[in-house]
């Protein structure tokens, strides 16, 4: 059998459970205690009844750093709560979310099994439609409570508020990765950019965050090298408040406006840089020598950012940030300074939002 046959025939079987994982064991109570402290359930009222019923029928499950809880198109039985420990949502080599314990996940592959057995699909035909959509990755030993699709489908009708907030979170999961697919599209590789180097050095200097400090020229052409061109269309979000910030980014050309809880409190226009709040956040927690997941973790965007026209940005990684620190200080003090002077500006509106 060749290795294309035998993964094949790994994602055509049922997953009963997360592989290489291990039986654990928590209490009735404790249990109903995790759930209930669960976003998911604290989004609607659920009896109390009814909870106990769900924990009665979870198991537990221990999975090592490194270990596969879920891989992308394979077929899946299960949802899970996270206990203790993190994980990492990868959809095609891309890390979109990180799971801290409270957040369940697997739902999106159950409710559809659940639907389609409702609707009296065998369960084996069901299962060949229902395979999950992203690897889902332990960043270190995690605890997790398994519940069965068995166990879901009487939901529908015993527990009408768990399953209108498991359709919830299928929503919010889906808009996350439509965004991170959206994302991928906007971002060009550099040879296919309208931009080349040359165009991409103008398009910063003319940003004031370059030329508040003297700049290098040679290290000024090293960061546009590394930079990537991303194209959005008017109206696109281009970053979500609490999404994890991986990139920030120079408008080149159009514009965009900085939204906070719906309220605009900025505009960007050509030249201006945004989102390196998180960037730098991630980057000062990578020196002091935390890990990049724990690092990452932290780095949760502070709002919202959206094209008011369709508009030309140059993105840069945190990873080539980092190298900001010591490569370019004088461009790393200035998005400093930056940085307090927005953090000031957020802080004030809040006092006014408190006031008024």
């Amino acid at each position: 059998m060749s290795m294309v046959e035998a993964h094949q025939k790994q994602c055509n079987e049922e997953e009963e459970s997360p592989r290489c994982s291990r039986r654990g064991s928590i209490d009735l109570h404790e249990k109903m205690q995790i759930l209930m402290n669960s976003p998911i359930i604290r989004a609607r009222a659920v009896d109390a009844t009814c909870l106990q019923f769900v924990a009665q029928k979870m198991s537990v499950r221990i999975v090592e750093r490194g270990d596969f809880i879920a891989r992308k198109g394979c077929h899946g039985t299960h949802m899970f709560w996270l206990v203790s420990g993190c994980c990492e949502c990868i959809l095609d080599n891309k890390v979109i979310d990180f799971l801290q314990p409270g957040r369940c996940f697997g739902e999106m592959l159950v409710v559809k099994l659940c639907k389609l057995v409702r609707d009296g699909v065998d369960i084996k035909t069901a299962l060949q439609e229902c395979r999950r959509s992203a690897d889902i990755v332990a960043m270190e030993t995690c605890t997790l409570l398994e519940l069965s699709y068995k166990v879901v489908l009487p939901l529908m009708r015993m527990v009408p508020n768990l399953w209108f907030s498991l359709e919830d979170c299928i929503r919010v999961n889906s808009e996350r990765m439509k965004r991170t697919r959206l994302l991928e599209l906007r971002i060009e590789a550099v040879k296919n950019s309208p931009l080349d180097i040359d165009g991409r050095v103008a398009a910063l200097l003319q940003s004031s965050t370059i030329r508040a400090r003297r700049v290098d020229m040679n290290c000024l052409r090293e960061i546009a090298d590394r930079m990537t061109v991303s194209v959005a269309k008017k109206d696109e979000i281009i970053a979500k408040k609490d999404s994890i910030g991986t990139h920030m980014f120079w408008v080149a050309s159009g514009s965009c406006i900085c939204m906070l809880d719906g309220v605009i409190i900025d505009k960007l226009e050509k030249g201006e840089c945004f989102g390196e709040m998180s960037v730098m956040k991630i980057c000062r927690l990578l020196k002091q020598g935390l890990s990049k997941e724990r690092a990452l973790s932290e780095g949760k965007r502070g709002a919202d950012v959206q094209a008011s026209e369709d508009s030309l940005l140059l993105a840069l990684s945190y990873d080539d940030a980092y190298r900001l620190i010591r490569v370019v200080p004088n461009l790393w003090l200035t998005l400093e300074d930056l940085c307090k002077l927005r953090s000031m500006r957020v802080e004030r509106l809040l006092v006014c939002s408190l006031d008024s």
